[in-house]
């Protein structure tokens, strides 16, 4: 069973963030979702929104897209026009069967998400989150490596199956 990654974005675009979430998606086989959320509500036209919005919200899409094909991860993209971020980020891993939402936390600020969305996900644990420290300066082991090892020792153990005797 593939499993599927969760990629929120609502500002600043990191591409070498990008770049370590989507190799560590190629290496454990998961597939990555992209969402970019823009602000804003469906009763106020969209093309009411800034331009530097739906211009980051591309460069993003378009980034994920780029590297998804060269490292071959499987994937999907989708663009939000949301009132509410955080609640959006939730439904849509539920409504898309994601089993984790991808976080990336920074010493200086956040990462692809306002801190204060960040926050909120962390505080209302409503789904399985990934939170990723992205670190100010490379170490000896890359990022990649280091999530990979992380991964490695907090994989969810499999639920036995009931009814099934061996």
């Amino acid at each position: 069973m593939t499993r599927r990654w969760l990629l929120p974005f609502s500002w600043e675009v990191n591409v070498e963030a990008i770049d370590a979430i989507v190799r560590l998606a190629a290496l454990e086989g998961a597939s990555l979702i992209a969402l970019s959320l823009l602000p804003g509500t469906m009763i106020h036209s969209p093309q009411r929104l800034r331009a530097e919005y739906w211009q980051q919200s591309q460069d993003f899409l378009e980034v994920v897209r780029w590297k998804r094909q060269r490292y071959g991860v499987q994937g999907e993209a989708y663009e939000l026009v949301s009132e509410d971020p955080g609640q959006s980020i939730v439904s849509f891993a539920y409504e898309f069967a994601c089993d984790r939402v991808l976080v990336i936390r920074r010493r200086y600020g956040d990462a692809l998400l306002p801190a204060s969305q960040v926050q909120r996900l962390l505080r209302e644990r409503l789904v399985p989150l990934m939170l990723l420290y992205w670190p100010e300066q490379s170490a000896d082991l890359s990022l990649v490596q280091r999530l990979r090892s992380w991964l490695q020792t907090h994989r969810p153990k499999p639920l036995a199956r009931l009814g099934s005797a061996r």
